[in-house]
């Protein structure tokens, strides 16, 4: 069997799980967001990315709601997708308040406009083309990805560093530093 390092989308039984964070010093301040996307190929993980963005000016919540477009914006259509996040924020509006959003023309049940709207209706447009599943994981209680996009979203604010890497795995789960497009799987 074949597995295309560079196109998930054509790996059998392909998923990508995706753990977003964000950080905000001050709120507003400065701050980062990151995300680590894990693809899988029939249950093994073939690659892993990792990306992290320093903000001049943000709130926490924009810092939320940035990986999870821009991970999103990333990953093709047609494989099943889950985000995980510590964000009720997200996780809540991606998954119960969308929905109530639109209806009420981008307004809340209190007939105020949203906060983030421009960010919200990417989001929208997003999870209508890819149909990702949102699941919230709880801050700071040992979700290994969890953590570690957590400290990458903190030291992109703190540090003023920007992460964009790729890893990709062999077959036996082994870093590949230089992948072919394909590798055979021994039979």
């Amino acid at each position: 069997m074949t597995i295309n390092l560079k196109n998930i989308s054509l790996c059998p039984n392909p998923t990508i799980i995706i753990h977003t964070d964000g950080s905000c010093i001050g709120n507003p301040g400065h701050g980062g967001w990151s995300y680590i996307r894990h693809d899988h190929s029939d249950g093994i993980l073939v690659q892993e990315t990792m990306k992290s963005v320093y903000l001049h000016e943000t709130t926490n919540n924009i810092a939320e709601l940035l990986p999870v477009i821009h991970a999103l914006e990333n990953c093709p259509t047609g494989v099943p997708i889950t985000i995980c996040t510590d964000s009720k924020y997200v996780q809540d509006g991606c998954m119960k308040w969308l929905e109530g959003w639109k209806s009420k023309g981008w307004r809340k049940s209190d007939g105020k406009p949203i906060k983030n709207i421009a960010l919200w209706i990417k989001i929208d447009g997003l999870i209508i083309e890819k149909t990702p599943k949102v699941v919230w994981v709880p801050a700071h209680k040992g979700v290994s990805l969890n953590e570690k996009a957590d400290g990458l979203a903190r030291d992109a604010a703190d540090y003023r560093i920007t992460i964009d890497e790729t890893t990709y795995f062999d077959i036996e789960g082994n870093p590949i530093s230089t992948p072919d497009i394909s590798q055979e799987e021994q039979e």
